[in-house]
């Protein structure tokens, strides 16, 4: 699992580091 800020770089459009933010965000809260 990348963090955010790897995802910001490899996908530089807002809704694909929105989207990604989120799944970090609920795999975080899960593990």
């Amino acid at each position: 699992m990348l963090p955010p800020v790897m995802s910001k770089v490899i996908h530089p459009s807002p809704m694909c580091w929105l989207e990604f933010t989120e799944d970090y965000i609920m795999t975080s809260c899960k593990s």
